[in-house]
């Protein structure tokens, strides 16, 4: 079973924290689920809620078969794809940005829409940033984390969790190993806060005055 460690700070831009995390595990398979509901609808909170609800839920009741290395990913997408036909007819003006990870024996299975990230911390305690954020800032894919981060258009998702536009997640695998330690942040964290004030958070473990307007979460997962 991994270690984990969950850190949430509700920022200033809304009267409540908007992201979510969630947790589900079944035999050596660990789900770990983190949202971020926009700041445009106040319905937001309840659709990252809502999703990660799902997800929880729906993963409880995956079978043995399902969980099998050929057929994760599919079992996993059409749960996506039930959430988003059945919460986006209740939550029809919110969005959200998730990012979903499955830790199992023999890799990292990673989905995401909007710009949760996931990240891997080398042994310098720098976070290698894995996936990369869906936003107008980076259209072209080609930008780092820290340019990303200081971009005017950060914040104009190009995909994310919402009624009014297709759902589509992107799915990303990595190779695991013993003794590996993993990060799932939404922007409040690795945009918000510079490399050198993440690390020290992974050296802490706490994290005192972020200094930022955004709600910032921090899943922290050692295996």
């Amino acid at each position: 079973m991994p270690m984990d460690h969950v850190l949430t700070i509700q920022g200033g831009r809304t009267s409540d924290n908007r992201d979510c995390t969630g947790f589900a595990s079944q035999e050596h398979h660990h789900l770990y689920l983190l949202a971020d509901g926009s700041t445009s609808s106040s319905q937001s909170a309840e659709l990252a809620k809502a999703l990660i609800a799902h997800m929880e839920s729906g993963f409880g009741q995956l079978s043995a078969r399902q969980l099998h290395p050929d057929r994760i990913e599919a079992a996993l997408l059409q749960l996506l794809s039930e959430g988003h036909d059945s919460l986006a007819r209740v939550f029809a003006q919110a969005s959200t940005s998730y990012l979903i990870v499955l830790f199992t024996p023999d890799e990292v299975f990673a989905i995401h829409a909007g710009d949760c990230c996931l990240g891997r911390v080398e042994e310098s305690g720098e976070i290698e940033w894995l996936t990369l954020p869906h936003c107008l800032a980076n259209w072209r894919g080609d930008l780092t984390h820290a340019q990303i981060a200081i971009h005017a258009a950060r914040h104009s998702l190009t995909r994310c969790f919402s009624a009014r536009r297709e759902h589509f997640p992107q799915i990303s695998r990595f190779q695991v190993s013993h003794s590996s330690r993993w990060v799932l942040a939404t922007d409040g964290f690795w945009a918000d806060l510079c490399p050198v004030r993440q690390r020290e958070y992974l050296e802490r473990g706490l994290l005192l005055e972020p200094g930022s307007d955004d709600d910032l979460t921090v899943i922290d997962v050692r295996l």
